[in-house]
């Protein structure tokens, strides 16, 4: 039996070209690691004490199990995390100017673009957001995600200071800084490149999570 570094030396051509298809239907995050480990299927069979049939078959399911998940990672030597596939949400819109959210055109994204949800957040109730131009200008950069739960309303006290997406009693979204207002229903909305919102009247406020492009799969 080869070690585990004699396995990963070894010539593969043929054994690539018989797999191709195969790895093609890996799950996403499995398949990238074993290209960037140059580790063919029969070799991680070896590795995992599991039958190259078995792999295979492995390879056709949409994620793995957890069991695998620790397998795989304790003998190719990488963290579980990164052979979990990421749970997806959906982009619902984009920031425009003076950090007001509005729907995408239909011909602006597909109707299904989806992008993962952040470690933490609830993928079922969470929804992402486009920041487009300088509508977070210094905050958030052009092309950066924003994502927020849709189910969750916060209470006041907890998001004072905090990024917000506020909905206002008149129907319009809107991420900015919240300040206390007047009144209990009350706030004033704070951004970098547009004048404050003194005293507006919220519906709903939810904490809101910025990542760049870099951080998030898309679909």
């Amino acid at each position: 039996m080869l070690n585990r570094a004699e396995q990963f030396t070894q010539p593969r051509c043929l054994t690539y070209a018989a797999e191709a298809l195969t790895l093609g239907r890996m799950p996403t995050r499995l398949a990238k690691i074993m290209k960037r480990l140059d580790i063919t299927q029969a070799q991680l069979a070896e590795l995992a004490g599991a039958t190259q049939q078995h792999v295979s078959r492995l390879a056709q399911k949409d994620a793995l199990s957890e069991k695998w998940v620790r397998t795989f990672a304790r003998v190719l030597d990488i963290s579980e995390d990164e052979l979990r596939e990421p749970k997806m949400v959906p982009v619902i819109g984009r920031v425009g100017a003076g950090a007001r959210v509005y729907p995408f055109d239909e011909d602006e994204l597909p109707i299904e673009h989806q992008v993962s949800c952040p470690r933490g957040m609830n993928p079922k109730t969470t929804r992402a957001l486009l920041v487009k131009g300088d509508s977070m200008y210094q905050e958030i950069d052009d092309g950066w995600y924003v994502f927020f739960d849709a189910a969750r309303a916060e209470t006041l006290e907890s998001v004072l200071g905090q990024r917000c997406v506020v909905d206002l009693a008149d129907g319009a979204r809107l991420i900015k800084r919240v300040r206390r207002g007047t009144a209990a229903n009350r706030v004033t909305l704070l951004s970098t490149n547009a004048p404050p919102i003194e005293d507006a009247e919220i519906k709903r406020i939810a904490r809101a999570v910025a990542l760049p492009p870099d951080l998030v799969a898309d679909s």
